[in-house]
């Protein structure tokens, strides 16, 4: 394919995208946020791969959005996208499993971020069921709740323990991205606005369950 064939020519006074190298920029951002999924997807059984994958494919989808901005503050339904679209949410919600009734301990919790006996870096701890940190939800309203993300969410808390030789205190850490499935809405989201718009692309012929073809 030529370079003039490379990048669409059209786009409803497109004197307002500027140049063809802002074009030329969102394509080069597609194209990664599909080879970025593509690994997430090939590399889904590896926890401690997925995190970083994930940021990374946040990363994309930020400048992604950073491009189109100035469209969705001026075309179609683009100020819904930027601030009342709802994408969904995330839980930070402490893993627990009950034990005997008959014990002051009502519950162990897991610790993602301690070692435990057996070498793993994460423990079950027996905690009373009060000292549970207490589960956090962020919503995502809009594209702009992007940015207004945190770049990694965490739940932290000092748990105390009730050891054999007393009281202890441990420090619970667990930490998220944005989920794939609001990702995945968003970059769909911003396909749909400059296909709108008339920024005509033509389709991948290849597999794409998500319906991120480019």
């Amino acid at each position: 394919m030529s370079d003039s064939e490379d990048y669409p020519e059209r786009i409803e006074d497109s004197a307002d995208y500027s140049t063809k190298r802002r074009l030329k920029s969102v394509f080069d951002i597609r194209h990664e946020i599909r080879d970025t999924r593509k690994e997430i997807k090939f590399e889904a059984h590896k926890s401690s791969y997925r995190h970083q994958a994930v940021s990374a494919y946040r990363a994309l989808v930020e400048s992604y959005l950073l491009e189109i901005e100035p469209l969705l503050r001026r075309y179609g339904n683009g100020e819904v996208y930027l601030n009342q679209y709802d994408f969904g949410q995330l839980t930070l919600e402490p893993q627990t499993r009950e034990i005997s009734k008959n014990s002051f301990f009502d519950v162990e919790l897991f610790f993602p971020n301690q070692r435990g006996g057996n070498g793993n870096d994460s423990a079950w701890e027996r905690v009373p069921e009060d000292n549970v940190p207490e589960p956090v939800t962020y919503e995502f309203i809009g594209l702009r709740s992007l940015f207004d993300a945190p770049d990694t969410f965490v739940l932290h808390d000092d748990v105390q323990l009730q050891g054999v030789t007393g009281p202890d205190v441990l420090t619970y850490v667990q930490k998220a991205q944005i989920p794939m499935n609001s990702l995945d809405l968003m970059v769909r989201s911003l396909n749909d606005f400059i296909s709108d718009i008339g920024f005509e692309l033509e389709p991948e012929h290849e597999d794409d369950p998500a319906h991120l073809s480019l």
